[in-house]
């Protein structure tokens, strides 16, 4: 079961926040992006109640996190020695794509089951 209350008040706390937004504006500093990867994952582990895993491979013990700009694209990357691998472990776990509008006032999620 998602835990959709706890993700939005961590939402509307860390990555939607008034007044950062408010600062960030105020300081002509560009705004999309400035939610690093790994809050895009804390939001997801809080989201589906996983935890993270270590090490190579998907960013959750059973989900793989991708966060991107309305209409932006969701990138992966597979590496040299480890690329078939992760390729394999993506394809074994969930999918979490995270779709932002700018300046984050709203979020589309999708999840795509195994």
């Amino acid at each position: 079961m998602l835990k959709t209350k706890e993700a939005h008040d961590f939402y509307t706390k860390h990555i939607y926040s008034a007044g950062l937004q408010r600062l960030l504006r105020g300081h002509d500093l560009n705004i999309a992006g400035s939610v690093p990867p790994v809050i895009w994952e804390l939001f997801g582990a809080i989201l589906t109640g996983d935890k993270g895993k270590k090490g190579y491979g998907s960013d959750l013990k059973g989900h793989e996190i991708k966060s991107a700009h309305d209409g932006g694209g969701f990138e992966y990357q597979y590496h040299l020695l480890g690329g078939q691998k992760k390729l394999t472990e993506d394809m074994s776990v969930r999918n979490l794509f995270i779709s932002y509008s700018p300046y984050y006032k709203y979020v589309v999620i999708r999840l795509l089951p195994v």
